[in-house]
């Protein structure tokens, strides 16, 4: 039998997924067949941008108030402060948007005090609304106030104090900075698994991911083979501006309007321009960062947006290659409608 060819090995994925509990999702993607030697490099690649790059939400600060300052305990709860800032530390939310939002607790005790006590802003949600925070045992009032962010890795720098807040001025109270692990990821692995017929090798793996619920482990990987991708976007630009290499009079994908990036891989668009030009950018939930360097650049509508290229977008000053990676992911639901 012929050994197979490169070209003949198209690989094929092939996912599972199962809910253990309600912070514990575990997926599984099998993708074979593959080369040999093309397994370890895509598996250590996926660990590490699932492990480095996928971002989730936490509590960062916590604001005790009418709780004197270096206090353990607080007078009709149970729990000490140490405990209850573990608790709190460990809460997982739902949220898509960037950047530091606040929330609180307002209750009268007794009862017991749970992560569905926890007032909002709209964009976000608890994730395990039964999980345990304390217990009032008197009839006291409870007031809690959270700064919440969404971050990777874990949290270095410590939130603005509630009490520098110019609508704020109970200094007095207590204040807590917390560091928490931002990673949905509770766990990630992969399996390589070689098989020999005569001289063809062909390699089978197997990843594995375990997340806390605010994901679910297929959005994380697509998350993180987003991430590799924009990652390596750069590259092929920078060969072909080459100081030797002479204009490619043929444009390649990265000088071509997204929309027709998108058009060579859904086949066809279920929206046509005239739709994309009522579309604010602002309605694609960027990044704030992000949607300031499209709106310094002039880009206001979903249409302005679609008629630039992957090197128009590289050449916006501020703009990287992960917020393309984000923007091309925001874009995407908008052509399937």
């Amino acid at each position: 039998m012929e050994a197979k060819k490169k070209n003949d090995f198209k690989p094929k994925c092939h996912f599972e997924e199962r809910v253990d509990g309600a912070r514990l999702i575990y997926g599984r993607l099998v993708l074979s067949p593959l080369m040999a030697g093309q397994g370890e490099p895509i598996g250590t690649a996926m660990l590490r941008a699932l492990l480095g790059e996928i971002e989730g939400t936490r509590i960062t600060r916590v604001q005790f108030r009418n709780v004197p300052k270096g206090s353990a305990t607080i007078e009709g709860v149970q729990e000490s402060i140490y405990e209850i800032l573990q608790n709190l530390k460990a809460i997982v939310f739902r949220n898509h948007l960037d950047g530091v939002r606040e929330a609180s607790i307002c209750l009268k005790g007794p009862r017991c005090v749970t992560a569905q006590d926890i007032i909002l802003p709209p964009s976000m949600a608890v994730v395990d609304t039964t999980q345990y925070i304390a217990s009032v045992i008197k009839p006291i009032n409870l007031v809690m106030e959270f700064k919440i962010k969404r971050d990777r890795g874990y949290n270095s720098q410590p939130e603005r104090d509630f009490s520098e807040d110019e609508s704020n001025k109970l200094c007095p109270d207590s204040g807590y900075t917390l560091y928490p692990y931002f990673s949905p990821i509770e766990n990630a692995t992969y399996s390589l698994f070689r098989f020999e017929n005569g001289d063809e090798i062909t390699e089978i793996l197997i990843l594995e991911v375990w997340t806390n619920g605010s994901l679910t482990p297929k959005e994380a990987i697509f998350q993180a083979s987003r991430s590799l991708i924009a990652l390596f976007l750069p590259l092929p630009q920078a060969q072909e501006e080459g100081p030797n290499r002479k204009k490619n009079p043929n444009p390649s994908r990265f000088s071509s309007p997204l929309f027709l990036l998108f058009k060579a891989k859904l086949g066809s668009l279920k929206t046509n321009k005239k739709d994309w030009a009522l579309i604010g950018i602002q309605q694609l939930e960027l990044p704030p960062f992000t949607y300031k360097c499209l709106k310094k650049a002039n880009i206001k509508t979903l249409l302005d947006l679609l008629n630039k290229s992957i090197e128009d977008l590289l050449s916006m000053e501020d703009l990287s290659v992960k917020d393309i990676g984000l923007i091309l992911n925001a874009v995407s639901p908008f052509l399937y409608r």
